[in-house]
C-alpha cells in the first residue's frame, strides 16, 4: 500500500528526480540520477518503485555480477502535479 500522506521532503525528492529525468533524452543509470540530485541511489530506487512506477520505464540488467538499473520517463510532459494527482486518485480507488 502506498503512503499518500507523504512528507514534503519526499515530494521534493520526487520533483528532483522528475526534473533530472525530463532534462535527459535518454536512459539514466540510478547512480547518475543520484549524482545529479544528491539523493542516495537506494532512496531513488524506492521512490521509483513506490511512487513513480506508472510514469517510468525501467530496464534491469544483471550480468557478470553487475546489477544495472536504467530509468527513463514514459512521457516527458509528466510533472509533479500530475504525479500527485494520480497518487491521490489511486488512493481513493484502493479505499
Amino acid at each position: 500500500m502506498v503512503d499518500y500522506n507523504m512528507k514534503q521532503e519526499t515530494i521534493k525528492k520526487i520533483n528532483k528526480i522528475l526534473f533530472v529525468l525530463k532534462e535527459t533524452q535518454d536512459w539514466l543509470h540510478l547512480r547518475e540520477i543520484s549524482r545529479r540530485t544528491g539523493i542516495h541511489h537506494q532512496t531513488i530506487s524506492e521512490i521509483l518503485d513506490k511512487y513513480l512506477n506508472q510514469f517510468v520505464l525501467i530496464q534491469n540488467f544483471e550480468e557478470y555480477g553487475l546489477k544495472l538499473k536504467l530509468v527513463k520517463l514514459k512521457d516527458k510532459k509528466v510533472d509533479l502535479k500530475s504525479v500527485l494527482t494520480y497518487l491521490k486518485y489511486m488512493k481513493k480507488i484502493e479505499e
